[in-house]
């Protein structure tokens, strides 16, 4: 970006809008629309310098991906930030297992793992240093950790206790910022085996968990039970069923749709193998006659889009209607190690283990990965001061390119609570003031646009 010369400071009363609650059945964040976004697949690979064994991903609201993995029992995190066209990759810890992450209301990564002597690490990145919390469940040996954040910061964990080489019980634990509360969801008896979970958030921020469990018989075959565990608005409110029995198969994946829905997606054999979707409460179907390692979210329309591994390759599908309509993508991933995010355009992107190591496949180009130069990459918003703020901020623009710009202030619900524009010369930069007073404290994401240019940032209103 070119030094500016001159400031002029444009204070514009920016007016306090409610969106309509239709709207509100969007996702965050409404985005311009890009009339000739690339509709093309990309591929990289982003780290091959060990054997990745797991991994988890999650987008921010720029639409950049945040990925942790674990490479020769360490535990590894790679991001992109806007504007920089490499990945980033590095260690947090020497030695942990089976990591999964999430990303805060500030949009700063949080990941669990395992660690030795029976215990999980939380690792957040504070802005510079990642601070380490240790986890610990009275000694218990733990497994398999999932980690969801709702909107209002509160920290989900699910996990399996193992006694004895053996899995006892599945539990949830949740931490609204003052203490963990530790719940049992199941207890298992003995002869009984279980598979890695997943975890989705509702549009309340309430948890579903989607796990196989197995009945080990040495008389008969082992009987299979896929099992959706889903939270209401308290923590210690659970509904649990069994959606299918016996011929359900691996990792399951589990989204929250529209409508209250919960959908899982799992590997079905009956002799043949069948990528198998489930509603819940509704009915499942049959999306391709093999696969298996399921991956699972939803669109802004309510769509489901689903990856799963097929052989030497990666089916992607989307449903349209009653109609599942499939890509084949000419990738292959090692089994339950891929993962699955669509943007706010609805482009997805997915994150896999090969035997390279870590690669990454994306659709479109609604971060410049790969395929954009540096220079393409516009700032329009300098700097935001003061942050945190509490009645007025002022937010500084980049007058490079002139017009209106128009900057709207999000709640991470994703409603606008104010908006308002300013005229840009083409020649100084310019600031808009923000007037606060209405709003609680919380975070909060400021989006200016200038025709096709759109940057954002965070803000924090503290009273």
């Amino acid at each position: 970006m070119k030094k500016l010369t001159c400031s002029v400071y444009i204070f514009v009363t920016l007016g306090l809008a409610m969106v309509a609650a239709a709207d509100q059945t969007q996702l965050a964040f409404e985005l311009p629309s890009i009339q000739d976004r690339e509709d093309t697949w990309n591929y990289s690979v982003i780290d091959s310098s060990g054997t990745v064994d797991w991994l988890s991903m999650d987008l921010d609201i720029w639409n950049l991906p945040h990925i942790a993995y674990s490479k020769d029992e360490q535990i590894w995190y790679a991001h992109r930030d806007a504007g920089v066209w490499e990945w980033e990759t590095e260690q947090i810890a020497a030695t942990g297992w089976k990591p999964c992450i999430a990303l805060g209301p500030d949009q700063k990564p949080r990941i669990v793992y395992i660690i030795p002597e029976n215990m999980l690490a939380i690792a957040t990145w504070n802005g510079s240093d990642w601070v380490v919390e240790e986890y610990s469940d009275f000694g218990s040996a733990l497994r398999y950790p999932l980690i969801a954040i709702d909107q209002d910061g509160g920290t989900h964990l699910a996990y399996y206790i193992y006694m004895d080489w053996d899995p006892y019980e599945l539990r949830y634990a949740f931490n609204d910022g003052e203490e963990w509360l530790r719940l049992e969801l199941e207890c298992y008896g003995e002869n009984y085996s279980v598979t890695p979970m997943s975890i989705a958030l509702d549009s309340c921020g309430n948890p579903r968990i989607a796990g196989i469990k197995i009945y080990i018989d040495d008389m008969d075959y082992d009987q299979y039970f896929l099992r959706l565990y889903e939270r209401g608005d308290s923590p210690y409110s659970w509904e649990v069923n069994t959606l299918v029995s016996f011929y359900c198969r691996g990792r399951p994946a589990v989204a929250a749709g529209p409508d209250g829905i919960s959908a899982v997606a799992y590997q079905w054999t009956t002799g043949t193998e069948q990528m198998m979707y489930h509603e819940h409460p509704g009915t499942y179907s049959g999306v391709y006659s093999e696969g298996d390692s399921p991956t699972l979210t939803f669109d802004s329309q309510g769509k489901p889009h689903l990856a799963f591994c097929t052989g030497g390759t990666i089916k992607y599908a989307v449903r349209e209607d009653a109609t599942w309509e499939l890509t084949n993508l000419p990738h292959g991933a090692y089994y339950w190690g891929i993962e699955l995010e669509l943007d706010q355009y609805d482009q997805p992107h997915i994150a896999m283990r090969i035997f390279e190591g870590l690669a990454y496949i994306w659709k479109g180009d609604p971060t410049g990965i790969e395929s954009a130069e540096p220079e393409s990459y516009k700032t329009l918003i300098v700097s935001v001061y003061p942050s945190p703020a509490a009645e007025k901020v002022s937010v500084l623009l980049n007058s490079e390119t002139p017009g209106t710009v128009n900057v709207l202030l999000y709640d991470l619900a994703g409603r606008t609570v104010i908006s308002g524009h300013a005229e840009l010369n083409g020649q100084c930069s310019s600031s808009v003031q923000l007037d606060l007073e209405s709003l609680p404290s919380g975070i909060y994401v400021i989006n200016a646009t200038l025709g096709e240019l759109s940057d954002r940032t965070i803000l924090t209103v503290m009273k």
